[in-house]
């Protein structure tokens, strides 16, 4: 549910946000090419492969229609990452990128356990928080604080 649910993400928190954003979508994949399972890979690019439901899987011999398809690359963010480039609203930049934990390998068919999934995510978690805390944003470029649901109105 990556995809969707990034899509949705940015559009509702640029409703609620007016300043610059940083992302770092982290998140689970399979790995297209020889990368071992349980990896942490950082993309220059991310794409989407969805199964065509068209597809004759059953007899593929007989079908005209590719069995996946695969969507135009996204690009990180150039500060967030080595290459790419960022992605603009309003007047505002959201910049964005990727962190994927390799679950799977469609090469070898590896799969990664329970526990190495959630020793993941600590780590990998961690490291996105870690990396957004670093990047310094000009206080000019901030969403404001007063009057939003972040107003520190004291103490209870």
């Amino acid at each position: 549910m990556g995809s969707p649910n990034m899509d949705f993400f940015v559009r509702e928190v640029r409703e609620c946000i007016s300043g610059d954003m940083l992302i770092i979508r982290l998140g689970s994949c399979g790995a297209l090419v020889d990368v071992a399972v349980g990896s942490v890979v950082l993309p220059s690019s991310s794409i989407g492969i969805t199964r065509n439901y068209d597809f004759d899987f059953v007899s593929p011999g007989n079908s005209s229609e590719p069995a996946y398809r695969f969507s135009k690359p996204v690009l990180a963010d150039p500060m967030l990452h080595a290459e790419g480039s960022p992605l603009a609203a309003r007047d505002t930049v959201i910049r964005a990128a990727a962190v994927h934990l390799v679950f799977a390998s469609r090469t070898s068919q590896d799969f990664i356990t329970p526990q190495e999934v959630s020793d993941l995510e600590d780590w990998a978690g961690l490291g996105v928080l870690t990396a957004l805390a670093a990047v310094e944003i000009p206080e000019d470029r901030l969403h404001m604080e007063k009057g939003s649901v972040w107003e520190v109105k004291g103490t209870v």
